[in-house]
């Protein structure tokens, strides 16, 4: 596929198709919020955003990547010293923080990134054990290709104290998320305290949630 082709299909069926996320965003924030794609690789995912009428920028260490969204797909891409406390409506990551050397990084940076209530939206392969059980491909899948192993007992860990939310390794909860938010105006203030059950068909793992008070 040429970049002409996805840009102009808005990458739908393409394997970086995040319309169903992006969808779950337009149901909690309005037209214009910042989204900042962290781990924006080539940049697609923040062109989807921004196509859907939200600002969006990138974060991106791979400089040839960087370059390719700045030139080809006219995104922001900006390095952490760019980025402003208190400043963005939304982090989104897919599939970076299982890469990252500190993946608690991440979740510490969008904290204080974004604006109070701020929007966190992670997605990344399933590390857990009923994951692994699953999956007889499990080990060549990660290894070297994801160093990092992330379930749930490690998102609820990081998370604890800066974001509330949902974690969840059943994909179709996406869907529950856009019909639970479509009539609503408002940002995510709902709690999900639990985890749904383990579905047979999850691969992944979303936490999608909002930034919680500074006690300090």
């Amino acid at each position: 596929m040429t970049l002409k082709y996805l840009t102009e299909s808005a990458f739908v069926g393409s394997e970086k198709d995040f319309s169903r996320e992006i969808a779950v965003i337009d149901r909690l924030l309005t037209k214009g919020s910042e989204i900042l794609d962290y781990g924006c690789s080539w940049g697609y995912g923040a062109w989807q955003f921004k196509n859907c009428g939200f600002e969006s920028k990138g974060l991106e260490i791979s400089i040839p990547r960087a370059n390719y969204a700045t030139n080809f797909l006219e995104i922001d891409v900006v390095s952490e010293n760019e980025l402003v406390k208190d400043s963005l409506d939304c982090v989104w990551s897919s599939h970076v923080i299982e890469h990252l050397p500190k993946p608690s990084g991440l979740i510490t940076l969008a904290y204080q990134v974004l604006k109070p209530g701020g929007i966190l939206f992670l997605k990344c392969p399933n590390g857990s054990s009923e994951s692994r059980a699953l999956n007889n491909k499990w080990s060549q899948i990660w290894g070297n290709v994801h160093p990092q192993v992330i379930d749930e007992l490690f998102l609820r860990k990081s998370l604890k104290g800066k974001f509330s939310g949902l974690i969840t390794s059943y994909i179709g909860e996406l869907d529950h998320f856009v019909q639970s938010y479509s009539n609503s105006k408002e940002k995510l203030n709902m709690i999900f305290e639990s985890i749904p059950s383990f579905s047979l068909d999850s691969s992944e793992i979303y936490f999608l949630g909002h930034k919680l008070p500074d006690i300090n």
